[in-house]
């Protein structure tokens, strides 16, 4: 048997598709897995909890980590994109929308801190750029196969890169009971695939670059924007990680 990954990632760089082969993966979820992580919260969540465990935060401990992330200017539009399809946009809206997906994009300044800090003193990483992955979904898996020390035959990969493909994916995301339509990207996800509806953009379906082009009015914000901004900050990280903005 191989590693047991915990799965955490910037919000829409490939973070739910990485885990969706680390569950293939991954042995059946134990029976008092539920049970487990839910002792002790205060305020239970209604919804499983993921086998094997995934996380747009930080998680403390010694298990192997895979770590998803991209451009954090592609990935705020990328996120803001799917909140604009809960609800109608007004001004107000817009602006909370703003805020919401900035904060949790910013985040990883100090999850990404966190993880390489954890690395140096011995706890498992795999770090996979989105921008080196997209469209190379075979690379994908074979590494994040190598990070788990399993052996994997072409076959085997084959049938995975097809599960985990953008088509059916979003066919996933559009299959969306009645009563979750309106706020379905936020409510609502497939309890097999862990797809949440509206999850894969169907104008951009992950193409590098593509955000960009659909929401020129906010790239002039984060382009003009100043440092203490969130805009501004957004754009800072982007060049911390090496894009040029």
């Amino acid at each position: 048997m191989g590693l047991i990954p915990v799965c955490i990632g910037m919000p829409r760089s490939a973070s739910r598709m990485t885990w969706q082969i680390a569950k293939l993966f991954s042995p059946p979820e134990p029976s008092s897995w539920q049970f487990e992580m839910k002792r002790g919260n205060s305020v239970p969540s209604l919804r499983p909890e993921p086998w094997p465990y995934r996380s747009h935060d930080f998680v403390p401990g010694i298990d192997p980590v895979i770590y998803t992330y991209r451009d954090p200017v592609e990935a705020f539009l990328s996120l803001y994109s799917r909140l604009e399809k809960d609800t109608q946009s007004d001004v107000q809206n817009k602006r909370s929308k703003y805020s919401k997906c900035s904060s949790e994009i910013l985040l990883h300044r100090e999850v990404l801190r966190k993880l390489v800090s954890q690395n140096k003193k011995g706890r498992p990483l795999l770090i996979m750029k989105y921008e080196e992955y997209f469209g190379n979904d075979e690379k994908r898996v074979r590494d994040i196969a190598s990070f788990l020390n399993l052996d994997i035959d072409r076959e085997k990969v084959s049938q995975i890169v097809d599960y985990v493909s953008i088509d059916n994916n979003l066919k996933r995301s559009l299959d969306i009971p009645h009563d979750f339509a309106i706020h379905a990207f936020s409510t609502w996800e497939d309890p097999t695939s862990g797809i949440q509806g509206y999850h894969v953009n169907e104008k951009t379906q992950g193409e590098i670059g593509a955000h960009q082009k659909l929401f020129p009015h906010e790239i002039d914000l984060i382009l003009e924007s100043s440092d203490t901004e969130d805009f501004g900050r957004l754009r800072l990280f982007a060049q911390e990680l090496g894009y040029t903005y």
